[in-house]
């Protein structure tokens, strides 16, 4: 965010920027000195008359009409006081928005940059925004706070310990038939009928099953038993720490911790995801690191839950950002990682388009200093190097340009790259007229080339039609790597095509060497400036 202090304005993007720039250019030479002589009566002074005079003619004709200024007369009388019509004078005040000025607010940024600002790189880094990282793992709980509450309906696992509330259901089969949904009592008894009180609080299921039917087949000759369980008991747990919503929960008793940690809204981002712990009578049972279920789906240390147990979640660890050229750019929390190559494996691995070599880590030194390290990711060093807290490890992309290419663009058929090889000429790229779109100016042709190694632009003139008639011949030039080629018809701008061209010519003169630049006038088809060829004459 901008702030320009003078005027106590906040800017929240460019184009806020510009239009605050020139209604405060009008304020300063127009709105504000203007209207205050206006109208009070007086004729503006000389300096006023001056600063009216470097306003743009929209803008003076658009003023000079609000405030009846006679136009003509204020720019041929010099120093004289212009003639005003005082019966348009008041002293109502009208907003600039009301005032009819060709400002067009409404362009998009780009047009306005280059109308107020030209190509001041300044606005370009103002517009651009760091990349954000943001801290991995925390979405995992956000917009869905019950969806891994347990389901009901599926198998309970043999280990299942069942408790007060708990419902088991008794199927009686043989010489008797009948149905009993029994539940457990707060003695952690099951009261069956005939049978009186059967005590199965502490044990699991699969001991419960065998107990039931064991007692049945004892007292009740002829009977056999299928038990079964009905519906689950719930129990209450506490969530602790630096949980989103810390408190005391009713859980499902199939509840593992992490279906606790979705019903209570998940880990505040000042949490830990990798040490969250399980206590169970005050004694630590098991810790959980949710790195293992977001990166390699092990559930295996999400401990189910007991009734009184605690979900304690402690403040998050050591962090180390990575960005650029990864699959995953986060901030990550460390637990026994150590080196750059255990932090890469975090954010996934690097990108095909990253290139390793040259990477970097920002990092706070002793001082509280901000410092680049330079690493080779891809050495063995690079890859054991140390990580420290707050460490951010930069992986840099490839470069965008493309090498061994040469580019053929204008009036042809298929413009583009092509590879470069050596012994490649102009006709081997472009194969006659065959390969142009119809209208071809096949009389001229221009080849720009990079000098090494200071890759300033040559131009060469190529004749296409002496080219393809007489190939692999002086006419015909030999190609060299990022070569580009520029095909012209008898229809279009070429001051437009080759204007990028004109300027970076324009740009690499110096006192040594002059502008490798002509123009050309007079009674030809496409005047203006154009690159001077090496090779060519004012024919």
């Amino acid at each position: 965010m901008l702030i320009m202090k003078g005027l106590g304005l906040k800017f929240m993007n460019k184009k806020h920027f510009i239009s605050a720039v020139i209604a405060t250019a009008l304020f300063v030479y127009g709105g504000a000195g203007w209207a205050q002589a206006l109208s009070s009566g007086q004729a503006p002074s000389s300096a006023q008359i001056e600063m009216f005079k470097q306003l743009p003619a929209s803008q003076q004709e658009a003023l000079a009409k609000q405030y009846g200024i006679d136009l003509g007369a204020l720019k041929n009388s010099g120093n004289a006081q212009p003639n005003f019509n005082q019966e348009v004078i008041s002293n109502d005040r009208q907003p600039l928005s009301d005032l009819d000025l060709d400002l067009d607010l409404d362009r998009d940024d780009e047009e306005l940059q280059d109308l107020m600002l030209g190509l001041n790189p300044l606005f370009d880094l103002l517009e651009e925004e760091p990349a954000v990282l943001e801290p991995f793992g925390y979405e995992l709980f956000k917009n869905a706070p019950t969806s891994f509450m347990p389901a009901v309906d599926i198998p309970i696992p043999s280990e299942y310990i069942m408790g007060p509330g708990d419902n088991i259901i008794v199927q009686l089969y043989g010489k008797e038939n009948a149905s009993h949904a029994l539940t457990i009592n707060r003695e952690g008894e099951i009261q069956f009928p005939n049978l009186g009180p059967v005590v199965v609080a502490g044990l699991n299921f699969t001991e419960v099953k065998a107990l039931i039917a064991d007692t049945i087949e004892e007292q009740m000759i002829g009977v056999r038993a299928s038990v079964t369980m009905g519906a689950l008991r719930s129990i209450r747990i506490f969530i602790l720490g630096a949980a989103e919503l810390p408190g005391s929960y009713t859980v499902n008793s199939l509840s593992t911790m992490t279906n606790a940690l979705f019903a209570s809204g998940g880990i505040s981002e000042m949490g830990s995801l990798r040490n969250i712990q399980l206590k169970r009578g005050g004694q630590l049972i098991t810790r959980l690191d949710l790195y293992d279920l977001l990166l390699k789906g092990d559930t295996s240390g999400d401990a189910r839950l007991l009734p009184g147990d605690v979900i304690f979640v402690p403040h998050i660890g050591k962090t180390v950002g990575v960005k650029g050229e990864v699959r995953r750019p986060a901030i990550y929390e460390l637990n026994a990682e150590k080196t750059s190559q255990e932090v890469i494996a975090l954010a996934g691995g690097f990108l095909p388009t990253a290139y390793p070599q040259a990477s970097r880590i920002e990092r706070i030194n002793d001082r509280g200093d901000r410092t680049l390290v330079d690493v080779n990711l891809k050495s063995q060093q690079g890859k054991n190097a140390l990580i420290k807290d707050a460490d951010i490890i930069d992986v840099v992309s490839v470069l965008d340009t493309v090498e061994n290419v040469v580019l053929i663009e204008g009036h042809v058929k298929r413009p583009g790259g092509l590879a470069w090889r050596k012994g490649l000429y102009f006709s081997d790229t472009v194969q006659g007229a065959s390969a142009l779109l119809p209208n071809p100016d096949l009389n001229a042709a221009l080849l720009i080339r990079e000098l090494q190694p200071t890759r300033q632009l040559e131009v060469e003139f190529i004749n296409p039609g002496k080219a393809f008639a007489n190939p692999h011949s002086s006419d015909d030039p030999l190609l060299g790597a990022r070569d580009r080629i520029i095909i012209f018809d008898y229809s279009t701008d070429r001051i437009e095509i080759l204007e990028e061209i004109v300027e970076s010519i324009g740009v690499q003169a110096n006192q040594y060497q002059r502008r490798q630049l002509a123009s050309v006038n007079g009674n030809v088809r496409f005047p203006g400036e154009y690159p001077l060829p090496v090779n060519a004459s004012a024919g």
